[in-house]
């Protein structure tokens, strides 16, 4: 049995506990730690909720606002991962929707063009117009693409609409900068949940606009050597106020 465990763990190349973590990232604070959801499970955190899930991300919400500065509206969390599958729209929306109260207004933004998820949360609302078509049409407000959600009266979301041919044109064009811009005075947090960074430059196009990013890692399925890439674009300055 000794040997088996040992040549298992010998040939284990997955991040599997928060100390996995920890030892292979150079400085980058772990902020939170997210049960994992069964089959059956309600993936999404209610009003009120006080399961397990839901007072996990109340923690990872407490740990995030030491890195965000105090006192200030329109405060911008970036979502993103190293690939996809790692849980990032997950993360996305319970932030979105534990933070937001009769206090906090809060909006996320599905800024994740190439492979969008967020519709998955709410099927019915598959068809509006979204990022992409404010991203691609001048002509289109903002007030247009914002849409309630379902779950939370305090929460609202701009899905992120059809899928272009030209992703990282269309966030370079300088449209992302004034949508961002204009909802800071209406809403105390803006969750823009992006794509995966190793996979595509997208993220790295709109992760100046963040004043925190939470980088999500999935336990038994992140490879430990993506720690690597984590820890080139902290030191790189790529990415900003990073917790994992």
């Amino acid at each position: 049995p000794f040997a088996v465990i040992y040549l298992r763990e010998l040939f284990n190349d997955k991040v599997k506990t928060k100390l996995d973590l920890e030892r292979l990232l150079e400085g980058t604070p772990v902020v939170g730690e997210l049960p994992s959801v069964q089959k059956g499970d309600p993936e999404v955190v209610q009003l009120n909720d006080l399961s397990p899930l839901a007072e996990a991300f109340r923690i990872l919400i407490t740990n995030i606002n030491f890195m965000l500065p105090k006192n200030k509206k329109g405060n911008v969390v970036l979502v993103t991962s190293t690939v996809k599958g790692e849980g990032k729209t997950f993360t996305s929306v319970n932030l979105a929707l534990t933070l937001a109260t009769p206090r906090k207004k809060v909006i996320i933004i599905g800024s994740d063009i190439r492979n969008p998820q967020l519709q998955r949360y709410n099927e019915s609302r598959k068809g509006l117009i979204g990022f992409s078509e404010f991203m691609y049409d001048d002509q289109i407000n903002v007030s247009e693409v914002i849409h309630p959600t379902s779950f939370n009266p305090y929460c609202d979301v701009i899905y992120s609409g059809v899928i272009t041919p030209n992703p990282t044109e269309l966030l370079s064009n300088g449209r992302y900068h004034e949508l961002v811009e204009s909802l800071k005075p209406m809403y105390d947090y803006l969750i823009l949940d992006s794509a995966p960074l190793m996979l595509v430059t997208d993220s790295f196009l709109i992760a100046d606009v963040a004043d925190a990013t939470v980088y999500v890692t999935r336990s038994g399925y992140t490879e430990k050597e993506l720690m690597g890439f984590i820890n080139k674009q902290v030191k790189e300055k790529k990415i900003k106020n990073v917790g994992v």
